[in-house]
């Protein structure tokens, strides 16, 4: 299973839990929603430290006890591919 994948159902799991919207995590985090959405729907792959720590703290828990899952644990979870980043004003990669 990917990373990604195990990061989207731990936040899903926590909403659940809650019982909370995607908007009212936005809203606890201090980010807009589409940080978020961009998580769960896969278009970010590779998110902060910070939006991390932002969703532990959200949900009251430490970053030990947000990761701390069977899933987590798992000796064969694997990353995703890293997704070339573009340049946000005209669309193209950046130079290397």
């Amino acid at each position: 299973m990917k990373l990604e994948d195990v990061l989207k159902e731990r936040i899903e799991e926590l909403l659940l839990k809650e019982g909370i919207s995607v908007n009212a995590l936005a809203t606890r985090m201090g980010v807009n929603c589409t940080t978020i959405k961009n998580i769960l729907y896969g278009k970010s792959c590779n998110p902060t430290i910070r939006t991390i720590f932002l969703l532990s703290s959200a949900f009251e828990l430490t970053l030990s006890k947000f990761f701390e899952t069977e899933e987590f644990e798992n000796p064969e979870l694997e990353a995703g591919e890293r997704k070339p980043r573009r340049d946000r004003k005209d669309g193209e990669l950046p130079k290397e």
